[in-house]
C-alpha cells in the first residue's frame, strides 16, 4: 500500500509540471487556467450531484476543492479514482 501513496504522488507532481509547461507555452495561458479550473469544480459538482445513483462521493472540503481546481478534469478524475481503488 506505502508503493501505491508513492506512486501516486510521483504521477501527480509529474501531471503538474506537465500542466504548468502546457499552461505557459499556450497563447492564453490565464484563459486555460481558468478555464481548466472551472471544469475540475464543474465535474466534481456533478460527480456529486449524482451520487445517489452511481454510489461515488467525493467529500467537498478544502483540499479536494484544490485539487479539483489546479487539476481540472483529470485531477477530479484521480480524486474518484483513489476514492474507489483506495477507499480513502
Amino acid at each position: 500500500m506505502e508503493a501505491l501513496k508513492i506512486i501516486l504522488i510521483c504521477v501527480t507532481v509529474l501531471y503538474f509540471l506537465v500542466y504548468i509547461i502546457l499552461a505557459i507555452r499556450s497563447r492564453k495561458p490565464i484563459k486555460t487556467i481558468f478555464f481548466s479550473a472551472l471544469l475540475g469544480i464543474l465535474s466534481m459538482t456533478l460527480i456529486n450531484l449524482t451520487s445517489k445513483f452511481t454510489g461515488v462521493c467525493i467529500p467537498v472540503n478544502g483540499y479536494t476543492a484544490s485539487v479539483a481546481a489546479s487539476g481540472g478534469l483529470p485531477a477530479t478524475v484521480a480524486l474518484v479514482l483513489v476514492k474507489t481503488v483506495i477507499g480513502v
